[in-house]
């Protein structure tokens, strides 16, 4: 996968003592959990600007619209979600097991998110997948 925020951190020789120490993601979790951590286990939140596709200007005001169309559906309880942006087209992404229930809300999905300025709304029938911008860029 194409990770330009890995090579940037190695770049400004940002420290990871975490991942130097062999933890993974799931490392991290379990271990918060044991503790007692609130948020052990809260869905990945990727910067906004993973949303863009690549060589694509990123301006305050999309950033804003990407933020609050994935917050209409966190609204609609898909806890875990990407709204992909293309200028006014929105690729929608929620979790796999929940694509069909998407799929069935697509009417108050498309209405909400055309109401932030999206002409075009489509359900990602893949759901979520890190990387996916990769793929469609």
């Amino acid at each position: 996968d194409y990770r330009p925020g890995r090579r940037a951190i190695a770049e400004l020789g940002v420290l990871s003592p975490l991942a130097a120490a062999g933890f993974t993601k799931d490392d991290v979790r379990t271990v918060s959990r044991e503790l007692g951590l609130p948020a052990w286990d809260k869905p990945p939140a990727a910067c906004l600007v993973s949303r863009f596709p690549y060589r694509v200007a990123i301006t305050p005001e999309a950033l804003e619209r990407i933020e609050r169309a994935e917050e209409v559906l966190h609204g609609l309880g898909f806890r875990l979600c990407r709204v992909r942006h293309y200028g006014d087209r929105a690729r929608v992404e929620v979790e796999r097991d929940r694509v069909a229930e998407a799929l069935r809300r697509e009417p108050a999905i498309s209405g909400a998110l055309r109401s932030l300025g999206y002409a075009e709304v489509e359900i990602d029938p893949e759901g979520y997948r890190t990387g996916s911008m990769n793929v469609f860029t």
